[in-house]
């Protein structure tokens, strides 16, 4: 029975490892081709499904041979579970693209589902009388894939366990966008260094032990370098401040990339994007990041027009994956909310759809063309643009998107009636009531 029981734990550890081959791990939304939506992968993804396969190898290799060596199967087990274990701060910490993507679109859901944000104080969908006195929460404001701040570990404390975790990539940004595929991992790595401690039926020390210190040596020498880096990055970033306050940009500027080369996914910090323009434009180059740093200076002068103009240009000119382009969506995005809550709706529904067209899968831009949708009466296009909410959310891994979509089928509600199409007002009601 005990052997049953051995042959049975392996099987599922097996499983569920063969599983994660087949899944995602973590996908981000990033675009929409009027259909479907597209997701952005780490690169860590394939390595870990490469990892996969050579650890389901290697243990039916051990098995097969008919006498399990004290080594083979433990170590590999291990050095599977510390594998996924190190797989957040490999996306969060060395991937850009997704994990600036996860923090950008993380940082739209908060704006809109936080205690001040449009879920909470836009009731547009039910006073209908009251449409231009809803005014729209203000853009989100820092977008970070990973902080740090520069302290000693003689300060840490348990205050400082949850900054000390976003280290290691366990941040809510990317748990909101995980897939079955590491879970699948995560289980089938428990399974299998549980199976490779058992031999003939019974749990052995010395397998164990092995098992366990291929799983704790690896992770712990893991966690104090991600801990040390960050730290080291932070300092980094404190002579930058030091630097550019005694007014030498150049080394401040040295000083601040180094940072960012060591913890690569810093870069798509906003404060990072916005200090860079700053001394790139102090050092009289014409960058991306100082034109950026221009715009942000006409805004704040009332310049509005030219800055418009000069953000539209940064977004026509960068890849979708820069996080200078998404800056500059973002102060698209604040002008258009501006311009609704002043009531210029058409300009804010123009402003918006040239918004949409840069960054398709913008949670905000979506929500905030729906509202200026309902009060100029194009209901249909408020429909396609709930379709598509529905389709980005379904990439978010978090319970309360569901009050997002809830406000947007609201919306949907009323433009059915608008429209007289009482069989997709019966439609979205329901959905209405499925999200209660």
């Amino acid at each position: 029975m005990s052997r049953l029981l051995a042959v049975l734990v392996a099987v599922v550890g097996l499983a569920f490892t063969a599983g994660s081959m087949g899944l995602p791990w973590v996908a981000v939304p990033v675009d929409f081709n009027g259909k479907t939506v597209q997701a952005v992968e780490p690169w860590a993804t394939p390595v870990a499904k490469i990892a996969a396969l050579l650890v389901i190898l290697v243990i039916l290799w051990d098995w097969w041979r008919g006498r399990r060596s004290i080594w083979v199967s433990p170590t590999a087990a291990g050095l599977w579970f510390a594998f996924v274990l190190v797989y957040p701060y490999l996306v969060m910490a060395w991937d850009r693209p997704t994990a600036g993507a996860a923090a950008w679109a993380e940082a739209q859901h908060r704006n809109i589902i936080w205690s001040g944000g449009d879920v909470n104080v836009g009731i547009e969908y039910r006073l209908l009388g009251a449409l231009d006195r809803i005014f729209v929460a203000d853009t989100p404001m820092e977008v970070t894939p990973m902080g740090v701040s520069d302290w000693q570990f003689a300060q840490g404390g348990l205050g400082r366990l949850p900054e000390m975790a976003t280290w290691l990539g366990y941040s809510n940004t990317f748990f909101d966008f995980l897939r079955k595929g590491w879970v699948c991992g995560l289980m089938g790595a428990v399974f299998l260094s549980l199976w490779s401690t058992l031999y003939k039926g019974t749990m052995q020390l010395d397998r164990a032990s092995v098992a366990l210190a291929a799983l704790l040596g690896t992770t712990v020498v893991w966690i104090m370098c991600a801990w040390s880096w960050a730290l080291f990055a932070a300092s980094k970033l404190g002579v930058a401040a030091q630097l550019a306050g005694e007014g030498r940009y150049a080394e401040s500027l040295e000083m601040l990339q180094q940072a960012g080369r060591m913890l690569p996914t810093l870069q798509e910090n906003t404060y990072y994007v916005g200090q860079t323009g700053v001394l790139e434009k102090a050092l009289g180059r014409d960058t991306p990041a100082a034109r950026l740093w221009d715009g942000v200076v006409l805004e704040r002068s009332g310049r509005i027009y030219q800055a418009d103009m000069l953000f539209h240009r940064l977004i026509d000119e960068l890849p979708a994956s820069s996080p200078i382009r998404r800056e500059a969506c973002r102060a698209g995005l604040r002008f258009a909310i501006d311009d609704l809550n002043s009531g210029k709706v058409e300009e804010a529904s123009r402003r918006l759809e040239r918004l949409l067209a840069a960054d398709p899968c913008n949670l905000k831009a979506n929500y905030t063309l729906q509202l200026a949708y309902l009060r100029t009466g194009r209901y249909r296009d408020l429909m396609q643009l709930v379709n598509r909410m529905d389709l980005v959310y379904d990439y978010y891994q978090i319970p309360n998107k569901y009050a997002v979509q809830y406000a947007a089928h609201s919306h949907a509600v009323v433009a059915a009636y608008a429209m007289g199409d009482l069989d997709a007002a019966v439609v979205e009601s329901r959905k209405v009531l499925s999200m209660i």
